[in-house]
């Protein structure tokens, strides 16, 4: 009895252990203002990859229609996980040349160039229709 029942776990763990996925914390729309230096509607138009001191830098294209927060006028550059043909994994983030919507932007450690790390860096124009008038809101506030 011991035996068959040692095996059954056996197989559960190895079953549990071999599947993961990665989890997002969820975060409040006010914190998301808050922790954004630049919040803009744009479109992701294109990617390209640079090199900067030896290390392959991939970057997307996201041509700016207005400024809620920060100084950024017309395209601003953001990391993007490197394209390849595997499946892409459950803990990054992939954006799709034509996207439109809001985007909660981080700097990152090189100039010029924005990180936007979280599912809810970016709301869709869809999505973006409901809550506008909240997020308004949030950002008038903090400029205050």
């Amino acid at each position: 009895m011991k035996l068959p029942l040692l095996w059954i776990s056996t197989f559960w763990i190895i079953l549990i252990s071999t599947h993961s996925h990665a989890m997002w914390l969820a975060i409040s729309d006010a914190q998301l203002v808050k922790n954004s230096p630049v919040i803009v509607k744009a479109t992701y138009v294109g990617e390209t990859n640079i090199t900067v001191n030896n290390k392959r830098l991939y970057l997307g294209v996201l041509n700016i229609e207005k400024t809620f927060k920060g100084s950024i006028k017309n395209i601003v550059l953001i990391h993007v996980p490197e394209k390849s043909n595997r499946a892409p994994r459950s803990d990054e983030i992939n954006f799709n040349i034509g996207q439109k919507g809001l985007w909660f932007l981080q700097k990152s450690k090189q100039d010029g160039i924005y990180n936007a790390n979280t599912p809810q860096s970016f709301i869709d124009m869809q999505s973006l229709k409901a809550r506008l008038p909240d997020l308004l809101k949030l950002i008038q506030q903090q400029k205050n």
